[in-house]
Order: structure tokens, then C-alpha cells, then sequence
């Protein structure tokens, strides 16, 4: 049985919307993503549409989380919020593209760079080069970018609960 629904809701980008009583059809997962949290949509939206419109709604909504809780509004606010949305969308280690191992000559070999996670480790370097502040401000910055990992992945998690539950689909 399928508990994920990213994929499917994915599919729903071009399809057509006829409807079904026997099978689960496009305009069923639109009807499910109505119920969703607008955050979590636009999340789905950005990571499994790669919807722009999207891309910035979470965008703003983030930033307006951010506020709440920190006060420094700045340029490098925007930054932050922007770095760590990059993150969420592109968790993927570069070097083996998400799949952690490969088979070299019948033989598997776990990728070097992510130790099998899968999961690209961002550096402090690289997210002050990404975010063009210094080192040092990075550095200063990363827990920050931390939680807002932390609520966006509640938002997917949710959303991923509220789309099964309305697709009938059922964890263990």
C-alpha cells in the first residue's frame, strides 16, 4: 500500500481532472491538497511541481515565520530563509544524486561524500558563498537555517498525513 503520496500529487501537474467512483484519479488529490495547510501545499507545489508561483509563497511565508521568531530583519534574513528553502528542495548529495551507493564491478561502493545518507551535507563555506555573507555571519546562522529545515519538514510531514488520510491510504 502506498503511504506517500509526494509522487502521485506530483502527477497531478498536467493530467486531466475526470473522476472516478472505482479509482483514485488527479482531481482526487486536488481535492485532498484543498485540505492541506498553504505552507505545506506550497512546499509539495515547489519540491514535487517545481511550481515558481509556489516557490514563492513558501518563500514569503517562511520569511514571515522567521520574523516571528527573530528580530533581525535584514538582507541577511532573506538570505537565511532563501538557503534554507534551497536545502529542503535539494536535499540530495551531488555526487552519487541521492542514492548512496553504486555497484562498481558487481561491487558496492558507498558514496565517500555522504557515507550512504543520501543527504548532501551543507558546509558552512558553501551556504556563506550560496548566501554571499561572510564566514563568519554563517557560522553565527546555522541553527537558524536548522529550524527553518525543521519546520518546513513538519509542514511536508503533515501534509503527507492530511493527503493519506484523504486518499484512504493507511500507515503502519
Amino acid at each position: 500500500m502506498v503511504t506517500n503520496v509526494r509522487e502521485p500529487f506530483a502527477s497531478t501537474a498536467f493530467a486531466g481532472l475526470s473522476w472516478s467512483p472505482l479509482e483514485e484519479k488527479a482531481v482526487d488529490r486536488v481535492a485532498a491538497s484543498g485540505k492541506v495547510d498553504p505552507l505545506g501545499l506550497w512546499l509539495w507545489k515547489a519540491k514535487y511541481q517545481l511550481e515558481s508561483n509556489a516557490y514563492k509563497h513558501a518563500q514569503t511565508a517562511l520569511a514571515e515565520i522567521y520574523a516571528k521568531r527573530y528580530t533581525d530583519a535584514s538582507p541577511v534574513a532573506a538570505a537565511i530563509v532563501a538557503q534554507a528553502l534551497r536545502e529542503f528542495l535539494a536535499p540530495s548529495c551531488r555526487d552519487c544524486r541521492g542514492v548512496g551507493e553504486m555497484l562498481v564491478n558487481d561491487l558496492r561502493v558507498v558514496c565517500e561524500t555522504c557515507g550512504g545518507s543520501k543527504i548532501h551535507k551543507y558546509n558552512d563555506f558553501e551556504r556563506a558563498r550560496t548566501m554571499q555573507i561572510s564566514y563568519a555571519m554563517t557560522k553565527r546562522s546555522g541553527f537558524k537555517i536548522t529550524w527553518l529545515l525543521g519546520v518546513m519538514g513538519q509542514h511536508d510531514r503533515t501534509a503527507n498525513a492530511v493527503m493519506c488520510r484523504e486518499l484512504e491510504r493507511h500507515t503502519k
